[in-house]
């Protein structure tokens, strides 16, 4: 797992613990923490990457996230909830606190009925095992808990993960839950 402390531009005020800032706040393009993500999935593509901020913003967030990160919290987190986070991650989950996760709600919420019905013939397109994985996928459980509850192995569910992303056209995990909790939460 690589921790990747995201950096602030020089001069840029940090936050104390309890997230105040003194001045005016000078932040790096959002776009540069994603470049920085996207370099260390591809440096280490069997890595997962955790991206750390000193200042956490929902927009730098996705972006991360859209890059391959796997987490995305503020660099000043306490070392319990780090520790969970580790947790998640090793286990095939994705980390994104309730503020941006309430986001991403949102925005599946106002998909459109074309959109639903094209979710809808992704969906249909797997092979019933294929979906039971990609709806406990979407229900947050880890592929070492999906291979208990399934009887088979972990790279069993590793294999239909993989052909899930190909046929629903996601990347990982965080955007097929996302696609399938969108559909759902519109029946």
């Amino acid at each position: 797992m690589i921790w990747l402390h995201l950096p602030t531009e020089a001069g840029a005020p940090l936050p104390d613990a309890a997230g105040s800032q003194s001045g005016p706040v000078e932040r790096r393009r959002d776009a540069n923490s994603a470049e920085l993500v996207n370099l260390a999935v591809h440096i280490a593509p069997s890595c997962a990457v955790v991206a750390l901020s000193n200042y956490v913003t929902q927009e730098e967030g996705l972006l991360c996230l859209e890059a391959g990160a796997s987490g995305y919290t503020s660099a000043l987190s306490n070392p319990a909830v780090l520790r969970q986070i580790a947790m998640v991650v090793e286990n095939g989950g994705l980390w994104v606190g309730p503020d941006l996760m309430a986001r991403l709600r949102t925005a599946l919420s106002r998909l459109q009925p074309q959109q639903l019905r094209m979710i809808e013939a992704k969906l249909a397109a797997l092979s019933p095992r294929e979906r039971e994985v990609a709806l406990a996928v979407s229900a947050g459980a880890a592929n070492k808990e999906i291979a208990r509850d399934m009887g088979i192995t972990e790279r069993t569910v590793k294999a239909h993960l993989t052909e899930i992303f190909e046929r629903m056209g996601v990347r990982d995990r965080m955007q097929l839950a996302l696609l399938i909790n969108g559909k759902a939460a519109e029946n």
